[in-house]
């Protein structure tokens, strides 16, 4: 029997004054024996508001992302497709997080 855990590590995170944010993980692997793409689920949760998700990261020299699939992001929160380099003794990449956008029902919008 396979046993598939969907989201098993987790973690939470703060930005500084200036909004911004770090954090280190693993790259993910895709699922065993499914066609879709390494990704990270972002959930945002802002003060005052309700919790909304964004797209997810997905990486950009994934082989298994499609031009379908990178067609079809949404954007919410910004474009959630990054690109990564190899900085020596990690690998690294940045996403800007653009809160509420297309964030359906989100106030001011």
């Amino acid at each position: 029997m396979d046993i598939f855990v969907h989201g098993y590590i987790r973690g939470w995170m703060k930005t500084n004054e200036k909004g911004e944010y770090k954090f280190f993980t693993l790259r993910p692997a895709a699922y065993p024996g499914r066609q879709a793409p390494e990704h990270i689920h972002i959930t945002i949760k802002e003060p005052g508001k309700s919790e909304y998700w964004i797209d997810d990261y997905l990486f950009d020299d994934d082989p298994i992302l499609t031009a379908k699939e990178r067609k079809n992001s949404e954007g919410r929160g910004g474009s959630g497709i990054i690109k990564v380099k190899d900085v020596g003794n990690m690998l690294k990449s940045e996403r800007n997080i653009y809160l509420g956008k297309n964030i359906p029902d989100y106030p001011g919008n």
